[in-house]
């Protein structure tokens, strides 16, 4: 028969190592929510499994530095896996948002989407995206109005369109 409590309750919990160094900590955080956080020998955090206030749960995996450069998690828009660079920049992230419609995106050393992969209701596509994130170029299905009749036309997978500055088209195949 074990001599050991059935219940143990705390705030925080603190795994040490042999000399004393906190290696891991279980606890409620300044936000209300509770977070398990694994440090490295030398005491930096290099994984963090958390629960926010609001129930969504996420993991980051830190590097040497203790930067972020893989987060995973569940927002109120889907599931979104985001990888970061050693400057903490987001550089690409895999998201399935609310339509169920899976996205991949590139992101330049400003955060600026310049690449985006999707698959949508009607079928994939490829986007390119200037500096100011306005799309310059579409592989794919492609929806557009009908400048002479306002109709919407359904073009199909195999559409090459490139766009203006303005986000007229300049050129497009079919």
């Amino acid at each position: 028969m074990s001599m050991a409590p059935e219940v143990i309750e705390a705030q925080e919990f603190r795994v040490v190592d042999n000399e004393g160094n906190m290696r891991a900590t279980l606890g409620v955080t300044e936000e209300a929510g509770c977070a398990l956080t694994l440090k490295d020998a030398a005491g930096t955090p290099r994984a963090v499994l958390g629960l926010s206030q609001d129930g969504s749960p996420s993991l980051g995996l830190m590097d040497a530095a203790g930067i972020v450069r893989v987060a995973l998690g569940i927002t109120e828009k889907g599931p979104l896996v985001g990888l970061v660079d050693a400057a903490g920049k987001t550089r690409a992230a895999l998201t399935v948002p609310e339509g169920d419609n899976p996205c991949f995106w590139l992101y330049d050393g400003a955060e600026k989407v310049r690449v985006g992969i999707g698959i949508l209701e009607d079928g994939p596509g490829l986007k390119l995206f200037d500096a100011a994130e306005k799309v310059r170029a579409h592989v794919g299905c492609a929806r557009a109005a009908d400048k002479r009749t306002g109709l919407e036309i359904k073009y199909p997978e195999s559409t090459l369109t490139l766009y203006k500055d303005n986000g007229e088209v300049l050129w497009q195949v079919p």
